[in-house]
């Protein structure tokens, strides 16, 4: 029997090697892992302002904000724990992160 490549980053699992060899198209589809990897994105915004407010002192200001988004699929046991419904799980990740920094000197005067 010739086994098929499968665009995973994983392998066949053991039922399938193993034996016996499934014989119809659905039953050996039925043997190969679900697919596994995922999806991330990610977004930044930055803004930045310097002048004086008096007229004595020199300012900045940053405001900023990062956003952040994972959804993996992962199976690293491939059916070992659960030989009838298989081991994948997913994984879910969102972030935003935000903020300001202010900060101000005074003006050398001579």
């Amino acid at each position: 029997m010739v086994i098929p490549s499968i665009p995973a980053p994983g392998a066949v699992n053991s039922r399938s090697l193993n034996g016996p060899f499934p014989t119809t198209p659905s039953a050996i589809l039925a043997t190969w892992i679900p697919p596994t990897g995922g999806d991330s994105q990610r977004y930044m915004f930055t803004a930045e302002w310097h002048g004086q407010l008096t007229d004595n002192s020199y300012s900045k200001a940053i405001l900023y904000t990062y956003y952040y988004d994972l959804d993996l699929f992962s199976d690293f046991t491939y059916f070992l724990d659960n030989p009838v419904l298989g081991d994948q799980f997913e994984q879910k990740d969102q972030r935003v992160v935000s903020g300001l920094i202010f900060s101000s000197r005074p003006l050398r005067t001579n």
